[in-house]
């Protein structure tokens, strides 16, 4: 493939971004407040759909226009990952992710459809299984914790709600832990290492191998390219990358690619974004900001150990709920 070639795959993703203001500008102006609710309840039946499809697609080991992804684990087995209607395992459990954390918010609210919530959290639940995602269950323990501590803050009857879900959550844990092999294959061989603080292939082992290769690239770019530093590589021309694995972590992939002055930029939109989520617009007896604060925790974290930002599909779901967060406070 030449550089030719390679710029233009790099402008057709970035095409491929145009629809996430699109989504925003729309989303501003045509959304009342008033359907805020109803457009949530729509994202957590379409999320179960998008969960149930794909655990369809896994069992069937398909996926729609690409070959389906594997991985070797840690026992040298060759593994297949679900992807989903996205065909991309990163991308599936990002956005099971984000419909677990609306899901799970508002089943603490709204009584009428608590049974759709449970069926919705089970299937994301599942749907994350088959993708053998790490970084979607580091997501998930860091979102219970937000949610404990939000409880918290609340009062005595959410604490006691509160600790009772988790109550409920540990034993159906426990239970398919004991009568699902397959789940047990999860936890044995993904979950397990990530608590092995005293393994010598630790940062390997939570970063899924990339660690050598975040580090490789790092110190070649330090080092060795300093024509590069102020503007960087250039935007997604893979052919710059060093190691067998590809980088996968937003905040290298800002400086890297776009040196410097991007990777600050970078920097400076999610110290914006998480100031804006957590704080500036933060109200503890809000569940929409409460959903907002837990899927912008989750999609930082995914920026840690994959391209997150650029996941074109499944990042339309945190601009919806971006733009949703304005719309409340817009005056019509």
């Amino acid at each position: 493939m030449g550089l030719e070639e390679v710029q233009w795959g790099a402008l057709l993703k970035w095409l491929r971004l145009l629809y996430l203001p699109a989504i925003y500008i729309i989303v501003v102006h045509l959304i009342d407040r008033q359907q805020i609710r109803a457009c949530l309840n729509n994202i957590v039946v379409l999320g179960g759909c998008t969960a149930l499809l794909g655990i369809i697609l896994y069992i069937q080991q398909s996926e729609w226009y690409r070959a389906p992804q594997t991985m070797i684990s840690l026992t040298g087995e060759v593994i297949y990952r679900a992807g989903g209607v996205f065909a991309e395992p990163g991308q599936f459990s990002l956005v099971l992710v984000m419909v677990f954390i609306i899901t799970n918010v508002m089943w603490t609210a709204d009584v009428r459809y608590r049974f759709l919530y449970v069926v919705v959290m089970l299937l994301c639940l599942w749907g994350l299984m088959v993708t053998y995602s790490r970084i979607a269950v580091i997501a998930l323990m860091v979102f219970f914790l937000y949610r404990i501590c939000m409880s918290w803050l609340i009062s005595w009857r959410a604490r006691v709600k509160s600790l009772a879900g988790i109550a409920v959550l540990v034993a159906l844990a426990i239970s398919f832990y004991q009568f699902n092999e397959e789940v047990a294959y999860i936890v044995n061989e993904r979950v397990l290492p990530l608590m092995e603080i005293s393994s010598q292939a630790e940062l390997a082992d939570l970063s899924a191998g990339r660690a050598g290769t975040w580090i490789d690239n790092l110190t070649h770019f330090l080092y060795q390219e300093q024509e590069y530093w102020i503007f960087g590589r250039g935007y997604k021309i893979e052919e710059y990358n060093i190691g067998i694995y590809s980088i996968d972590n937003n905040f290298l992939y800002a400086l890297l690619h776009t040196g410097f002055i991007g990777g600050s930029i970078f920097l400076f939109f999610w110290i914006c974004l998480l100031y804006d989520c957590l704080y500036r617009r933060f109200d503890k007896t809000d569940l929409f900001a409460i959903i907002m604060g837990g899927c912008t925790l989750a999609l930082f974290l995914y920026c840690l150990t994959s391209d997150a930002v650029t996941m074109y599909r499944g990042m339309g779901v945190f601009m919806l709920l971006y733009a949703m967060s304005h719309v409340r406070v817009t005056d019509r």
